[in-house]
């Protein structure tokens, strides 16, 4: 698909990529692509989105292919696992995570021509029992990231790739009556990947000074975005982020 500003972007799930349809329906796509400068605006983007679909197909669809044969889940487990990475207050059955970053590490090793890939992971949202909620995600976390970094270290894209974890909002400092936390201000970001400098950048936010019972964050997010957009994807950050951030040093 394509976005005003120029990028193009697509969703796929784990598993073989399918045009929808019988193979003979399929091959109407192509004729749906067409498009002529005489025809409404509407039917010309409705055209477009089908050429972006057969790109997609063209170029990922053998790629999905291959891995669905090796794949650390089946299909039945990654319709399972979309709903779990969008849901809250739970772990999965096997590594959700793992299975999102097997998609991406084969699509790296085999140079599809994607710059930025987004995987999710649900379940943060703890309002109740978080500890126990956090200690399987987290564990989750760290083995997926490390099995993905392990496995594309020895190529040159594998070397230039970075890892930014990140979520839209923290918790509060006390807990709540049902041993969990709510809706807060300040979060951490985890950054990893070869060329990334190991250690903590910002300022550790102050557990005594609170603002509303919230942590007070002491560095903007969007100096956190900006270095990734400009060190590792190389773009301009303005561009996106509607404003200069100072970068941090952790590339």
């Amino acid at each position: 698909m394509d976005r005003t500003d120029g990028s193009e972007y697509a969703a796929i799930a784990p598993g073989p990529l399918v045009l929808p349809g019988s193979p003979g329906e399929q091959a109407l796509y192509r004729d749906l692509a067409a498009t002529s400068s005489h025809m409404p605006t509407l039917q010309t983007e409705a055209a477009e989105s089908c050429a972006d679909l057969l790109e997609v197909d063209r170029v990922l669809g053998p790629i999905l292919a291959r891995d669905a044969a090796s794949a650390s889940a089946s299909a039945e487990a990654s319709a399972g696992a979309l709903a779990i990475a969008n849901g809250g207050g739970q772990s999965s059955s096997g590594n959700v995570l793992a299975t999102q970053l097997s998609v991406v590490a084969n699509l790296i090793l085999a140079e599809a021509p994607t710059e930025v890939y987004s995987v999710q992971l649900g379940g943060f949202d703890t309002h109740a029992d978080q500890l126990a909620t956090q200690q399987d995600l987290l564990g989750e976390l760290d083995s997926a990231v490390s099995a993905f970094l392990d496995s594309i270290s020895s190529t040159r894209r594998g070397r230039d790739t970075v890892v930014l974890a990140y979520t839209e909002f923290g918790r509060r400092l006390a807990a709540n009556a049902s041993a969990g936390t709510d809706h807060g201000w300040a979060n951490v970001a985890f950054v990893a990947g070869h060329s990334v400098k190991g250690g903590f950048f910002g300022d550790a936010p102050s557990l005594t000074n609170l603002s509303e019972g919230n942590v007070i964050y002491t560095t903007d997010f969007r100096s956190l975005y900006a270095t990734v957009l400009d060190q590792v994807i190389g773009v301009a950050p303005a561009r996106f982020l509607d404003g200069k951030f100072p970068p941090l040093a952790f590339v």
